[in-house]
């Protein structure tokens, strides 16, 4: 049901923007009254790197933007079986997934996601030039060392274009102590048992349970190896996995089914060489390559199965100084290469249907950040990210594209108590640039109170299967899309309270206008369209304990408002876009000892429309997370139970998500001190 409001919805909308208008007023004003002595080092930004600390690229200080940080031990403690299941769960993110591990699999921050959530690894956008978003379903959750979650299109760290939703930096490169390092994990996943009615019968006489091999659904291994000392490092990451994903879904008739023809065969390496250089510089190469072969299901009203193979490559230098001549300058130089060569093979006997579809993506990128310092009161940064993809597709043919630009920021700290930030970047289109202004503000109120405020300009370029993909039965580009453009601002209210709380609201505003979304026309033909106007307004609130390290407390509760507008249809038409749901609960508690923890995890996600026209709806859906870890020195046993409550539910309309499952496994991590 629509949330109904005693007041209309265009004087609440006008009271929230006056809101933020005239906060950062409000803010200064209290300002002279309310700032302690003690909140002098607030504030503080990225200064110059020394030796023994971490990369610069993975560093973020205080901030104007909404920016959360998922740590190791916050991942391990989860056990997630990707890093969608992680920042859903633990960040309290919309998801859009296409089945079990291994099916592609993509994010939203505030409303907006896939294509409008910039992805970077280690600093470096991976967002595909052909689709224009990236699959995190490629990515293997134990190599992961730290997750960046950058809200809005406001960041001023790393400048990317299109982030309209916001951005996700996770991190692989690791600070390594000297010496010898050893790591293995080995785990079982299996997804609880049920009665189900085989495919093409309806009797319940004819219902059978699960397979014995059922409990032995997916097996996950991975290796890991380092050694080194303070100059030198070198490390090298294995990981496998096999996953039938075979568990019991509800079909539109409401049976109980087994989902069949999804199996996933997976495997990648990573390794990274790092050499400290003399004068606080670092050199690091890094690469990593994915393969997978998966079979496809289409959707539960489909009989077509297709097969996938995937093979990633990514490689990069990274040249990082933190001192260049002077300790008030840093920099840092990033070449990178991604190649993608994705095929896509469809059962399909008929002679005049293309069942075969092949894409060579190859993309080079080439980063360059510069810091300095000036005085206590000024930060200047300076920077341009360039890169050019190579396409050479079955369906898109050859297609070369060159972007990129360079932006300018200003960090001004006033008595360390307000940061004043403005930034614009200059992005190459076509003949001319365009410019992306933004503007962040940081209050210091008391000991314990912060206030951000920032407001940008959103804008976003089609993807070239957007603009190129050719007509067919089913899709067909849209050369004539106009670029995504609009503006947005967000205010973000913190307390921090010594070994009691923590907690912040964050209320944003987005507005788009020509925002693109691949729609059904005439004919039943999906293909994008400007459909016109969207409007995003919401508030995000997180509440954590810290009066024990023993027992830790969450509450996360997302309200989203989001509308679909037209020259017809207006806000009080009610009409929201898709897959977003107004109301998003997550709960957490943590119970820690000195050699293991058990946390429960728990999240509702209210309804969600599949299209603009608001017609078909996917249900609400409650999931229920324990996780449970154990030290006995060097090893590690866990096991995770995930959707406890055994939630049988849709995040993309005609795919099932797995029901209730149970993961156990043992991990080892062993570590060599030379000097010892």
């Amino acid at each position: 049901n629509n949330l109904k409001f005693n007041i209309s919805i265009k004087s609440f909308l006008l009271i929230i923007l006056l809101i933020i208008v005239n906060l950062p007023i409000y803010a200064i004003d209290q300002t002279d009254d309310m700032i302690s002595d003690q909140t002098t080092d607030i504030l503080e930004d990225d200064l110059p790197v020394l030796e023994g600390e971490e990369l610069t690229i993975v560093e973020i200080q205080e901030k104007s933007q909404d920016i959360k940080v998922i740590t190791k031990k916050e991942i391990d403690k989860i056990n997630p079986p990707d890093v969608i299941d992680l920042l859903e769960k633990k960040e309290n993110l919309t998801v859009t997934k296409y089945g079990a591990y291994g099916n592609q699999s993509t994010l939203g921050i505030r409303g907006l996601g896939g294509k409008r959530v910039a992805i970077l690894i280690d600093g470096v956008p991976v967002n595909s030039a052909q689709s224009g978003d990236f699959d995190l379903s490629n990515l293997n959750i134990s190599n992961i060392e730290k997750i960046e979650i950058i809200k809005g299109s406001s960041d001023t760290k790393y400048n990317v274009s299109g982030a309209i939703g916001g951005i996700i930096n996770i991190i692989t490169i690791k600070k390594n102590k000297p010496g010898l390092k050893f790591s293995s994990s080995i785990s079982n996943l299996f997804y609880y048992p049920d009665f189900y009615i085989p495919e093409g019968k309806y009797e319940n006489e004819d219902r059978v349970f699960s397979k014995w091999f059922d409990f032995l659904d997916t097996q996950h291994g991975t290796l890991g190896f380092g050694i080194g000392n303070e100059i030198i490092f070198w490390s090298i990451n294995w990981a496998g996995t096999r996953a039938f994903n075979h568990f019991i879904y509800k079909d539109d008739s409401n049976i109980k089914r087994r989902l069949t023809d999804n199996e996933v065969y997976d495997t990648s390496t990573s390794s990274y060489l790092t050499i400290n250089l003399p004068q606080y510089m670092k050199l690091i190469f890094s690469g990593n390559y994915y393969y997978g072969y998966k079979y496809m299901p289409g959707s539960i009203n489909s009989v077509l199965v297709g097969k996938q193979i995937d093979n990633l490559a990514r490689g990069s230098v990274l040249f990082d100084a933190d001192k260049v001549g002077s300790d008030r300058i840093d920099t840092e130089l990033i070449v990178s290469n991604n190649f993608s060569n994705k095929e896509w093979f469809q059962d399909i006997e008929d002679e005049n249907v293309n069942a075969t579809s092949v894409h060579n993506l190859n993309t080079v990128n080439v980063i360059n950040r510069w810091g300095f310092f000036t005085t206590d009161w000024l930060i200047i940064r300076i920077g341009g990210d360039f890169s050019y993809t190579y396409l050479d597709s079955t369906d898109l043919k050859i297609i070369n594209s060159f972007n990129g630009g360079g932006w300018t920021t200003f960090e001004f700290s006033i008595n360390n108590i307000i940061q004043i930030i403005p930034s614009v970047k200059l992005i190459y289109y076509k003949k001319y640039p365009v410019a992306i202004p933004k503007l962040g503000f940081v209050y210091k109120i008391g000991e314990n109170w912060t206030i951000k405020n920032n407001f940008f300009r959103a804008y976003r370029m089609p993807s070239l299967d957007d603009l190129y993909w050719p007509k067919e039965d089913n899709f067909e580009g849209n050369p004539d899309l106009k670029n995504e453009d609009g503006f947005g601002g967000d205010v973000i209210l913190s307390y921090y309270k010594e070994k009691i709380l923590f907690a912040e609201s964050s209320f944003y505003m987005t507005y788009l206008y020509d925002a693109i979304y691949w729609q059904p026309g005439s004919g039943g033909k999906w293909m994008p369209e400007n459909i016109g106007r969207s409007f995003y307004v919401g508030i995000d609130n997180t509440i954590k304990s810290d009066f024990s390290k023993y027992v830790k407390l969450i509450l996360n509760y997302s309200f989203l408002l989001s509308y679909y507008l037209s020259d017809e249809i207006t806000v009080e038409d009610d009409k929201r876009m898709p897959y977003n749901p107004i109301h998003m609960i997550g709960l957490g508690a943590e119970f820690n000892w000195n050699s293991g923890q058990i946390n429960f995890m728990a999240k509702y996600t209210s309804e969600r429309y599949t299209t603009t026209s608001n017609v078909t709806e996917l249900k609400p859906y409650f999931l229920f997370d324990i996780n449970f870890s154990q030290d006995i020195k060097w090893f590690t046993i866990f096991a995770s139970i995930k959707n406890a409550v055994n939630s049988l539910y849709f995040l993309q309309d005609g795919y099932p998500m797995p029901g209730g499952s149970v993961t156990l496994g043992l991990k080892v991590n062993y570590e060599y001190d030379f000097k010892k």
